[in-house]
């Protein structure tokens, strides 16, 4: 199979960013669903790593707006749901049964979406990654991983305190 690589410049980074800032739409729980149903038979039915790695980001964010212990600004709620809409809408700019390029567009939508929440959804992997260590009991809500981040970082300060005193002691 052959491939094409294709730059997106800025200008078009930017016609995309101002396209998904225009919609004003509020999903429902449909919508999300809607959404994740097409994701996982995308996913199921594409060879295209590309792609799919696109629809695993749009499937966080997913995730992200719909965890109801992760507190999320409503314009960044705002902009997950213009990019879900995008994704929804199979007649946008490029039609998604386009063969080839039908997903060009929700990609470049997706991976702008993503670069604006970038701190949010490292904050929120991290989230989930310490709700999977302590447990959800532990780790109720952003407060309860704000307090074990920080008993973590001061917690790495104390050992290497000590592995510094503990090596000048020695040598």
């Amino acid at each position: 199979m052959n491939s094409i690589t294709i730059e997106i410049s800025e200008s078009i980074k930017q016609h995309f960013n101002q396209l998904t800032t225009t919609y004003d739409d509020v999903l429902n729980r449909h919508d999300v669903n809607r959404s994740l149903l097409k994701i996982s038979t995308l996913i199921a039915n594409s060879q295209d790593t590309s792609l799919i790695n696109h629809l695993k980001d749009l499937e966080n964010m997913i995730h992200m707006i719909s965890d109801s212990q992760w507190n999320i600004s409503s314009g960044k709620v705002q902009r997950i749901n213009a990019a879900l809409s995008y994704f929804l809408n199979e007649d946008d700019i490029i039609p998604d049964n386009t063969p080839g390029l039908g997903y060009l567009d929700d990609c470049i939508v997706i991976s702008n979406t993503k670069e604006f929440l970038a701190h949010e959804l490292q904050d929120f992997n991290d989230f989930q990654a310490t709700r999977r260590v302590y447990g959800k009991n532990k780790c109720k809500n952003r407060e309860d991983w704000k307090k074990i981040k920080h008993q973590e970082t001061s917690s790495r300060l104390r050992h290497r305190r000590t592995r510094f005193s503990m090596k000048n002691r020695m040598g």
